[in-house]
């Protein structure tokens, strides 16, 4: 089969990348062509295909407001070029994944033009929230539900600007008038069940339009190691020595990820203030790998709290990472905001460690409570201290929940179940178009 993969950024950027590019060589290995579409950028990775990339647009940088407005609301250029792309290829099913604003869903229209099946997975909460995440003002919100998007414009969910909140809250009816996701999709793949009943209830799609398909995790081995690429050595990157940077080995636990507000690491870091003496002789230490708007202030609330056993160590490449994870004792996930999966847990898991997460959206479904690890009340940093501290009296019981962690992974987010999931999934739009 001759698939289209579409994603805006052809890079490492995030959780729905890795996805992508786990599901781009998961194919590839069982014999499908893949033809990636996305946005032209210096840290994309090669493709004989970016000739028909769309042009670049940075949406974090001020100025070229027509060009935000038309890649936002339906971009012509896209449009062209993802026409080109499907005459000169001939794909038998389109999968696309994150296409907003720098792609747009225009693209949607063309595939339909040429009766081509699509499925989209929903790697976050764009089809029902202006702002991705169904979070603003540092809390919850689902304000927009009933299609009420001019609340995000009232409340500037977007960067806390008038203008930028009002260009999304225009997308979002604009999108709805024309319905250009509901007419155009196939079938949309939300990883979670938390995911798929959240959609749901907003009541943006029919039940029939919706699955759940989990993402998955390969094994970590040499193969493994080959399927995802290695993310692009940028501005920032740091990596450190084992013996020069680690007080004590096994002796810290570990957050990773990008530094922004809802990731819940400011309650982590106010946690350690009542983590108990590990009885090792030496404190235990937090450390934080990764960057993001959210690290100076980050930075500051743990010299304000004189909390002295944290260690910023900035973005590391996929090597250091995986060592930080293995010398740790356990990996802290204590989001703020609903995830639609977990990606970042598996990958701990891969590696037998357990993870202490908040009990928010997916969270709940991925980390079997006492037996992979644990949940904590989200955003309580009294009840995370207390799990902390259970695990840190209780090594033997942090070795056997890595070991059912491990366990688990292979289980029940192995690629070949996934792959047999999807390619069913795919066979079934393709024979029934």
């Amino acid at each position: 089969m001759k698939i289209i993969l579409a994603n805006k950024f052809y890079y490492l950027k995030g959780g729905a990348e890795r996805y992508y590019f786990n599901l781009k060589k998961l194919l590839e290995l069982h014999g499908h062509e893949v033809i990636p579409f996305a946005m032209h950028d210096e840290k994309n990775y090669s493709s004989k295909y970016s000739k028909y990339f769309v042009s670049n647009v940075d949406f974090s940088k001020s100025g070229h407001a027509l060009k935000k407005i038309c890649r936002t609301l339906y971009s012509c250029e896209a449009k062209k070029k993802f026409k080109q792309l499907i005459q000169d290829t001939k794909p038998d099913l389109i999968h696309v994944h994150n296409i907003y604003h720098q792609i747009s869903p225009s693209i949607l229209t063309v595939a339909k033009k040429y009766n081509i099946p699509i499925v989209q997975t929903l790697h976050d909460f764009k089809l029902i929230c202006p702002n991705y995440a169904l979070y603003s003002k540092n809390e919850l919100c689902e304000q927009c539900k009933k299609y009420k998007y001019y609340k995000c414009t009232f409340r500037k969910c977007i960067k806390n600007q008038f203008w930028a909140s009002l260009l999304a809250t225009k997308e979002m009816y604009f999108h709805k008038l024309i319905r250009i996701y509901k007419n155009n999709i196939n079938l949309f793949l939300a990883p979670s069940q938390f995911a798929h009943n959240k959609i749901l209830e907003w009541g943006i799609i029919p039940e029939k339009q919706i699955t759940v398909l989990p993402e998955f995790i390969f094994r970590a081995s040499r193969m493994a190691r080959e399927m995802t690429p290695s993310p692009i050595v940028g501005e920032g990157l740091q990596t450190f020595a084992t013996s020069a940077h680690q007080p004590e080995k096994h002796n810290y636990i570990l957050y990773f990820g990008r530094l922004i507000k809802g990731k819940g690491i400011d309650t982590l870091i106010s946690a350690m203030k009542n983590i108990l003496d590990t009885g090792t002789g030496h404190s235990l230490y937090l450390h934080i790998a990764g960057r993001g708007p959210q690290e100076k202030k980050l930075r500051h609330l743990a010299k304000k709290e004189n909390i002295n056993n944290i260690k910023f160590l900035g973005f590391l490449d996929q090597d250091e990472l995986k060592k930080q994870i293995l010398n740790s004792r356990f990996i802290i996930h204590p989001s703020e905001v609903y995830e639609t999966f977990g990606l970042s847990i598996l990958e701990n898991y891969n590696l037998n460690k357990p993870v202490i997460a908040s009990n928010l959206g997916a969270l709940s479904e991925i980390v079997e409570n006492k037996k992979t690890g644990l949940l904590f009340k989200s955003g309580d940093k009294a009840d995370l201290a207390e799990k902390i501290n259970y695990l840190l009296q209780n090594k033997e019981l942090v070795q056997q929940m890595g070991e059912n962690a491990k366990q688990l992974a292979e289980q029940k987010y192995n690629p070949e179940d996934h792959y047999q999931e999807l390619i069913k999934i795919y066979n079934n739009l393709v024979d029934n178009i």
